[in-house]
């Protein structure tokens, strides 16, 4: 799964759609709106039930912090084969909770597969997330947008220079790097105890980090100065360890999106580890699921055969979740 961002427009795309089924619950990467990483938002699908049964259909929600601010309406389509909007649906926000309420019947799975419909391109269904914001609130969204990317770039100038640093972090083979403490103590409540109770980090001047290499240690700061990370991709098993330790929910969530969307059959059962390892749940759900559905070639992978004798617990749960997937089909 891919989004691309266009303007105030999103592009999801749904790969693989002939591997889902009409029980799957479908989850999107996060996007932002003008690059700014405190204006997320979520799309899920959901199959829709009668009952205790489910049908074709799913239906369609968005999670996003923008609602209790601007009053918005979000316009989903279906991108077909012809690059035409069609199924078209319409929500307008709530300001008293971060939810919109969901459309129902949004896809029939069965219909979408059909290939005279011309729903399925490439083997993909794309999804178009259009947002308005009702009267003046998307000028008052852009200045804001504007004002904090300012401050993202501001804040870059102190990362890169050493200037007023007070603190030094030393990585695991002994290289340094300059920072500063109120910046750090603000970004992580771990960093702001080193400093709080005069702990040798405070009256030393320094806080050696053992267990995070220079890269990893570099774009941890990137990330608490500017909010931004570079090389996420490459790092994004390191980075998820590094924000776990130092309390850095949001950069956490950017690494389990990434391996969420990366889990192949020879990285899923690490990939099951580190999720279990930091209390990941989205992560591990989405490598849960992702084992299920190719279950036969993940078990005969060496990293499920050694699952067996270090995490006997993830075998149960793996095994568990086969055998309940299989129970419904």
């Amino acid at each position: 799964m891919v989004i691309t961002l266009l303007n105030a427009r999103f592009l999801w795309t749904i790969d693989n759609v002939s591997r889902i089924n009409c029980q799957d619950e479908i989850i999107s990467p996060k996007f932002v709106i003008h690059g700014d990483d405190h204006l997320q938002m979520q799309l899920f699908l959901y199959p829709k039930t009668i009952g205790e049964q489910t049908d074709s259909s799913v239906e369609i929600e968005l999670v996003s912090h923008l609602v209790p601010r601007y009053q918005s309406r979000f316009i989903f389509s279906i991108i077909n084969s012809k690059d035409e909007k069609i199924k078209t649906s319409s929500l307008v926000s709530d300001r008293q909770t971060h939810y919109v309420d969901s459309i129902a019947n949004f896809i029939n799975i069965n219909h979408a597969k059909e290939p005279e419909n011309g729903l399925i391109v490439d083997g993909n269904i794309r999804i178009l997330c259009e947002v308005e914001t009702i009267g003046d609130n998307f000028q008052q969204l852009s200045r804001e947008s504007a004002s904090k990317l300012q401050l993202s770039k501001d804040m870059e100038f102190f990362f890169h220079n050493e200037k007023f640093s007070d603190v030094v972090l030393i990585d695991s083979t002994g290289k340094k790097i300059h920072a500063h403490k109120l910046i750090l103590a603000a970004r992580s409540t771990v960093f702001a105890g080193m400093f709080e109770h005069n702990m040798k980090e405070e009256t030393e001047g320094t806080v050696t980090i053992p267990n995070i290499e220079y890269d990893c240690l570099k774009e941890m700061l990137r990330f608490i100065y500017t909010g931004k990370v570079e090389n996420l991709e490459n790092l994004a098993v390191d980075l998820l360890s590094a924000s776990d330790q130092y309390a850095l929910q949001d950069l956490k969530d950017m690494c389990e999106s990434v391996l969420s969307s990366s889990v192949t059959t020879e990285t899923a059962i690490a990939t099951l580890v580190i999720a279990d390892k930091h209390s990941t749940s989205v992560l591990k759900s989405n490598v849960l699921k992702f084992i299920v559905e190719n279950s036969k070639d993940v078990i005969a992978t060496v990293g499920f055969q050694s699952l067996q004798s270090s995490h006997i617990d993830l075998v149960k749960e793996v095994l568990c979740a086969v055998v309940n997937a299989r129970a419904f089909t």
